[in-house]
């Protein structure tokens, strides 16, 4: 069975978002035996025999810390206690819509979205955990390729839990994708990101969706490219009525 682990939060909930993230695995994802594992707290009512939720309360801060990662390790952990048997995880997100046919092979395929991981650390958040992980890889002598593409990627359970262990990630936060695949796939072949999706940055860019549909694997936005009119699109593409 393949799990497709869904981070959830309620306060950035937008609106109809995991709703469609979910009505594109089923209809694209082509695989027979599969759970989509919505984690995370205060979770939505769902009642089906394809979606699980499990419960994991946010944890705690620790200074200078970028919680949604340390969150994500405990996430992760609820979700290998619940499937122990299984190889490894899918990581989507809610806002990652399918509208082409893909099979596990095409999730595992290596995407990048570029070459440097270039930040400014004194933003904070996000930004301030991509630099410290930019830190470790070049103390570990280890490329420091960006893979974080917002498209769903899939993680061995023994590999993660080596990484867990080795960099204390319960405490201490790095970017799980960019030091994963750094550590276990450096120089292998990858795509750029933008061949499989299109990103919405904007409000405005809910007018060239049809058409990116038509060309592209995957649907995304940002919580800035989140629209009504986004939404109806997707909606009718899924017959959610």
């Amino acid at each position: 069975m393949i799990v497709i682990w869904i981070p959830y939060s309620p306060y950035g909930a937008q609106g109809r978002e995991l709703e469609l993230a979910i009505a594109g695995w089923r209809r694209h994802f082509m695989c027979d035996d599969y759970r989509i594992a919505v984690v995370g707290e205060h979770l939505p009512h769902i009642k089906a025999p394809d979606v699980v939720c499990i419960e994991s309360p946010r944890v705690e801060e620790i200074p200078f810390m970028y919680t949604q990662h340390l969150d994500y390790v405990s996430c992760m952990k609820a979700c290998h206690a619940r499937y122990p048997d299984t190889d490894g995880i899918i990581f989507a997100a809610d806002d990652n819509y399918l509208v082409r046919d893909i099979t596990l092979d095409d999730v595992k395929a290596l995407k990048y979205r570029d070459t440097e991981m270039n930040v400014n650390p004194h933003q904070g958040g996000w930004k301030y955990d991509q630099w410290r992980t930019r830190q470790l890889l070049d103390r570990e002598h280890l490329p420091h390729v960006n893979y974080t593409t917002h498209v769903p990627c899939w993680f061995r359970w023994d590999r993660l839990e080596e990484l867990w262990a080795r960099y204390d990630m319960e405490h201490e936060s790095y970017v799980i994708e960019n030091l994963y695949y750094n550590t276990y796939h450096a120089g292998e072949p990858a795509i750029q990101c933008g061949e499989v999706k299109f990103q919405l940055c904007a409000p405005d860019q809910w007018r060239e969706v049809t058409e990116q549909m038509k060309v592209k694997t995957w649907i995304c936005n940002s919580p800035e490219g989140y629209t009504k009119e986004l939404e109806k699109i997707l909606v009718d593409y899924y017959g959610l009525y």
